[in-house]
């Protein structure tokens, strides 16, 4: 695939203004992947990440992994648990699942912050919650808001609150609002759908935008890429 200046400052403007943007044909190499990368930004690790990784569908338990079983996926933002979760994630599609089956879907702040009351949003601000998560003899722990505004006052999010990922509120108020926001978002799961066929790739602000996918069908060894 060849990236004109064209089409990067599209993904550029498709990015910001709406948080994700679907490149069709990119291919399946991991250079493929790193070019696209190299046009936004420099990869860099955290305490689970390496610069390029899979996710594969292996038949493994939830307890194991969510995203390795055939279970829904809920829309999340990656890092949530980090001091300083990364600001871009790129999605490779290398093989996808039967028609119908683990397809990705989106759900942007916007969305969020439109479906919340005020006063829910109010208190997802506050830099009082617990992000954690267990898994694989792994333990890692954040604190801050869940919602909050970037430099530009444009919102953003982090969140994960399923099977391995938990946030916790310090008080009766601010753990109501995070089950507020999980019905919210759970809600929300289908408004933006984005089936990925082999060589696609999301670009998504991870600050903005939560990805997730349906239930995979268990016959087919789906595959992504990640950066």
């Amino acid at each position: 695939m060849t990236l004109t200046a064209d089409r990067i400052n599209g993904l550029r403007d498709d990015v910001h203004e709406q948080g994700w943007t679907h490149l069709a044909g990119v291919g399946t190499l991991p250079d493929e992947l790193l070019e696209v990368l190299r046009y936004l930004g420099e990869p860099r690790r955290g305490t689970f990440w390496a610069e390029l990784q899979l996710v594969t569908y292996t038949g493994s338990s939830v307890e194991r992994s969510v995203a390795e079983s055939d279970h829904v996926l809920s829309p999340h933002t990656d890092g949530s648990f980090e001091p300083d979760p990364p600001e871009l994630l790129l999605l490779q599609c290398l093989q996808p699942d039967l028609p119908g089956y683990g397809e990705s879907r989106l759900v942007t702040v916007y969305d969020v912050v439109a479906a919340l009351p005020a006063e829910t949003t109010q208190l997802l601000r506050e830099p009082r919650y617990h992000f954690f998560k267990h898994e694989k003899g792994k333990k890692a722990h954040a604190i801050g808001p869940v919602l909050w505004q970037l430099e530009d006052g444009r919102d953003a999010i982090r969140y994960r609150h399923d099977q391995k990922y938990q946030i916790v509120g310090d008080c009766e108020q601010t753990r109501a609002a995070i089950a507020d926001l999980a019905a919210v978002v759970l809600g929300l799961e289908d408004t933006h759908p984005a089936p990925l066929a082999a060589g696609d790739v999301l670009v998504l602000d991870n600050r903005r935008c939560l990805h997730g996918r349906s239930a995979l069908s268990g016959q087919v060894a789906r595959q992504l890429r990640t950066a």
